[in-house]
């Protein structure tokens, strides 16, 4: 009734080094920070995600700061794109949440 076929590639050791130059060029990690700013950048953009991506967070953070929860979400999307904004949330990164 039903019939399979199994059909076999050729293929071919692959030397090494070749291997890591085809495989270099296209590394998928993200380049590290090279000084301590640009690493606390990219914490802050990661930390601002963060909440993002959890409700609570975000409810917490109005609530505390007198914000809607429309105004605190536009705040930390700025924030996690790194646009320059005024800082209206106070020790959302220093908390320790």
């Amino acid at each position: 009734m039903f019939t399979t076929s199994i059909t076999t590639v050729d293929t071919k050791p692959i030397d090494p080094e070749e291997f890591k130059r085809i495989h270099s060029q296209h590394d998928p990690r993200p380049e590290r920070p090279k000084n301590a700013a640009d690493y606390e950048k990219l914490q802050t953009k990661q930390r601002a995600q963060v909440i993002l991506d959890h409700y609570q967070l975000l409810m917490h953070y109005a609530i505390a700061n007198d914000k809607s929860i429309p105004q605190t979400r536009v705040y930390f999307q700025k924030v996690a794109l790194g646009i320059a904004t005024e800082p209206i949330i106070k020790n959302w990164f220093s908390d320790g949440l």
